[in-house]
C-alpha cells in the first residue's frame, strides 16, 4: 500500500500535494519503474506529513499557551483596578493573542503570552 496524506490536511494542502506529485511523476522518463514512481510521490506525501504534523504541534502549543491567560489576569487584577472580570478581558484577549502566538511561536510560550498581555 502506497504513502498516503495525512489525515486532517486542509483541502487546498491536498490539492497541492496532488498537483505537485503529478509534476513530478510527470517529470519522470515515459515508462519508469513504479519503485520510482513511487519514491517520487512519497517524498512529497512525507514532506506534508512532516509539514502538517509540526503545525498541529504549533497549534497544540498555542492552545496550551493560551490556557495561561485567565491565571496571568488574574495575578495582574490583584495589582490593578480591569474595567472588566479577568474572565471577561481572557475572553476579549484570547482570539489577538492566539493569532500572536501562532505567528511567532517559539521559545517559552508563557512568557510569550506575558509579553503579549503587555502590549
Amino acid at each position: 500500500m502506497g504513502a498516503s496524506l495525512p489525515w486532517g490536511l486542509s483541502r487546498e494542502a491536498q490539492q497541492e500535494a496532488v498537483e505537485e506529485i503529478r509534476e513530478a511523476v510527470d517529470a519522470l522518463p515515459r515508462g519508469a519503474p513504479r519503485a520510482e514512481l513511487e519514491k517520487a510521490r512519497d517524498g512529497i506525501v512525507e514532506r506534508y506529513k512532516r509539514v502538517h504534523e509540526r503545525e498541529e504541534k504549533k497549534q497544540r502549543l498555542v492552545e496550551d499557551a493560551l490556557h495561561e491567560i485567565y491565571p496571568y489576569l488574574l495575578k495582574l487584577d490583584r495589582k490593578w483596578e480591569f474595567d472588566k472580570s479577568a474572565w471577561g478581558l481572557g475572553q476579549d484577549l484570547t482570539p489577538a493573542i492566539r493569532e500572536a502566538l501562532a505567528e511567532e511561536l517559539q521559545g517559552d510560550v508563557r512568557r510569550l503570552v506575558r509579553e503579549v498581555l503587555r502590549l
